[in-house]
């Protein structure tokens, strides 16, 4: 009854029009751009993720052997593997800043929420995807932060220690683990490449966001050609951009202690993750206690699928450009996260200050999604050009 009720909803109907007529906003910036350039990442994923796989081994004693046999022995195995390492950091990068810019212009309010909502999830099973790829390489710092990783889901208590038994496939990271993760790590990316049809059929039912909030329905232009000549040049610019990269410094994004195999006797002396889960690693060390930073990842996540909710009660405007204390409090966040990213990469000095500016940022992060102070004064300010 569901999905019939679903399929004859007007949402179906409508996204079939709006495709075929391919339209979409005419105040579209660059930033624009995103949405398209992380489906290129994606797709540059799985093709090179897909040719990795005819000559990698998932094995603990041949993984490594596996990698090293692919960048010297098989023919553009080194361009296929840094492809795969350097596109994995840019896929979560465009994919940040695409969620960046859509909070700020406010996308997630009604009627993009289901939008915003499909965005959410595709964000969080393209990380569990890549922590499933980190530990493929076997490398000794992949292989220690996903040991840090599965301790940390341990202490939920029974459960948490019988779901860490689950996922590991035993007690300790070992050849089960590995053929786990491979398994995962290759069927997952097919399962977020649905989730992104999913995504795309939703976005040309509603149309893209306009930036200062106006209506969709008279201010737009054909998606071709202006569009699709834009979404071109940007994929040239960024794969050029790749592309340097890969040939100058593709180890850039590459932490030296994986140019070493695993080892289960020599622990590294800083363990980090890779950058793109630095935030979510740096609020788990930001407190003391082990279960209160899990829930404080949780909360992270949370407070993304329910924005749309708790701004339609404290947010006034479609778009933060017509907010200056919204403006400034999304900047202020934007800089809390960049600095709870920062120290997250970094060993801990000076315990005491170190916590407590870490503390000061973290907590003015969770507390800025509320915005409640933002809504007091806009709402002083109207009730003063109302009176006068």
């Amino acid at each position: 009854m569901f999905f019939r009720k679903f399929w004859t909803n007007e949402i179906i109907l409508v996204s079939i029009i709006e495709f075929l007529r391919n339209r979409t906003v005419s105040t579209l910036s660059y930033m624009g751009n995103l949405g398209s350039l992380a489906f290129l990442f994606l797709f540059l994923q799985i093709f090179s993720g897909i040719v990795l796989c005819t000559w990698y081994i998932p094995t603990i004693d041949a993984a490594f052997d596996s990698i090293s046999y692919i960048m010297r022995e098989t023919f553009a195995g080194w361009f296929i593997r840094y492809l795969h390492v350097v596109g994995a950091s840019f896929f979560f990068l465009v994919v940040y800043l695409h969620l960046i810019k859509n909070i700020y212009y406010c996308s997630f309010c009604f009627p993009k929420h289901f939008l915003w909502l499909s965005g959410c999830i595709i964000l969080v099973v393209m990380m569990i995807i890549a922590f499933f790829g980190y530990i493929l390489p076997w490398g000794n710092m992949s292989y220690w932060a996903s040991v840090v990783v599965t301790n940390v889901i341990a202490v939920l208590g029974e459960v948490g220690k019988y779901f860490s038994i689950w996922v590991l496939g035993g007690y300790i990271i070992a050849q089960h683990t590995l053929s786990k993760f491979f398994t995962l790590h290759y069927l997952l990316p097919f399962i977020l490449l649905f989730l992104v049809f999913i995504h795309f059929f939703l976005l040309h039912a509603i149309s893209s966001s306009n930036p200062f909030g106006l209506s969709e329905s008279w201010d737009y232009l054909h998606f071709d050609p202006y569009y699709k000549v834009k979404d071109f040049l940007g994929f040239v610019y960024v794969l050029f951009f790749v592309l340097v990269i890969i040939a100058y410094n593709p180890v850039i994004f590459m932490h030296a202690e994986n140019f070493e195999e695993a080892d289960n006797m020599h622990t590294p002396l800083h363990i980090v993750p890779e950058w793109y889960f630095l935030l979510f690693y740096g609020i788990l060390r930001s407190v003391p206690s082990k279960l209160l930073g899990i829930f404080l990842v949780v909360i992270f996540f949370l407070l993304f699928f329910f924005l749309p909710f708790i701004y339609s009660f404290f947010f006034f405007f479609k778009s933060m450009l017509y907010s200056f204390f919204h403006s400034l409090n999304f900047c202020f966040t934007l800089l809390s996260v960049f600095t709870v990213t920062y120290l997250g990469g970094k060993p801990i000095t000076d315990i005491y200050m170190f916590f407590l500016f870490w503390y000061m940022f973290a907590i003015y992060y969770f507390m800025s999604f509320f915005s409640i102070f933002c809504f007091f004064f806009e709402y002083l300010i109207l009730l003063f050009f109302a009176k006068y």
